[in-house]
């Protein structure tokens, strides 16, 4: 019932009218207006309107799997026996440029006195022995020698029968595939190395669930070896396809590791807040505010800068 604006009684209940004591000022002659003692008796609350993206929960549970992009297999580079193994046992850690073993072969032995002999040749006549001279820098370099193991053949003058197989990248040794004393062909495996500063947390969705993924999207995850710990990472690849066995649509997300914390094979619950903008157009234009004005990468979407 509006405000009369004589004085009588109420159209609804008969009561008497009484002057009111607030509503004198520019405010919506519509408005309710609540004297402050009567607000703080009632213990009513305001707040200011805001317009937000309301959003649904979705939940998904998956493994945690090695980063296949750090994946790095050793390999015997000419045919040898591993006289020692430096890295002997699965699981130890190390860094790029560690000797991972200790390979003696003949062929390096050889190639190295080539070497020596092509670099004489050169100081001696630098223009024909210089081609020679790369050739054979070369073949080595391409029998797994470093640029540094070379430049110290070349300044000592002595070929070495044995070299050192150093690590390609920081990492951790997941396989050794031989023992000490050994003897390897060329391309013979001996170490698997994985770089788990990051790992991959496979999810399986339905497929209305995985459809309103995108890339980059931030993932709370709960990792069951770690109850009580929350830890998040970001939607790397949605699967084009729905397996026909389990109907499902494979969802990888990319987690830092840099503690160290978090174990492959170990199972983790992932819960993504998926705004409800509908589909089509309204979906392609959902943004999430913790990357607006950055860049990420278009193949790690845990990077942002």
């Amino acid at each position: 019932t509006p405000p009369q604006s004589e004085p009588g009684r109420c159209p609804v209940c008969a009561m008497e009218l009484v002057p009111t004591t607030s509503g004198k000022g520019k405010a919506d002659p519509n408005a309710v207006q609540v004297d402050p003692v009567a607000r703080r008796l009632a213990n009513i609350r305001t707040a200011p309107v805001k317009s937000v993206t309301a959003v649904r929960a979705v939940q998904a549970i998956g493994e945690l799997s090695y980063d296949e992009g750090t994946l790095k297999t050793i390999s015997a580079y000419v045919d040898g026996r591993l006289d020692r193994l430096y890295a002997d046992y699965t699981g130890i850690v190390v860094k790029k440029g560690d000797h991972l073993a200790l390979v003696y072969s003949p062929m390096l032995y050889s190639s190295q006195v080539e070497l020596l002999l092509a670099k004489k040749s050169r100081d001696a006549n630098p223009t024909s022995g210089d081609n020679l001279y790369e050739s054979a820098r070369q073949r080595l370099i391409e029998l797994g020698m470093t640029k540094e193991q070379l430049d110290r053949v070349e300044k000592s003058g002595k070929a070495d029968s044995r070299i050192h197989l150093c690590a390609p990248i920081s990492g951790t040794v997941i396989e050794k595939l031989a023992v000490e004393g050994q003897y390897v062909k060329e391309g013979h495996a001996i170490y698997k190395l994985a770089d788990l500063s990051t790992v991959w947390l496979m999810l399986k969705m339905f497929p209305e669930d995985a459809a309103v993924m995108r890339y980059g999207q931030k993932v709370t995850v709960d990792v069951q070896s770690l109850p009580g710990k929350h830890f998040s990472g970001r939607v790397a690849f949605i699967d084009p396809m729905v397996d026909r066995k389990t109907r499902t649509v494979g969802v990888r997300v990319v987690m830092p590791n840099e503690k160290g914390l978090l174990r492959v094979g170990d199972y983790a619950k992932a819960t993504v807040d998926v705004p409800l903008a509908g589909s089509g157009e309204l979906l392609a234009k959902i943004c999430d505010p913790a990357l607006a004005n950055k860049w990420i990468s278009p193949r790690h979407p845990h990077i942002v800068a």
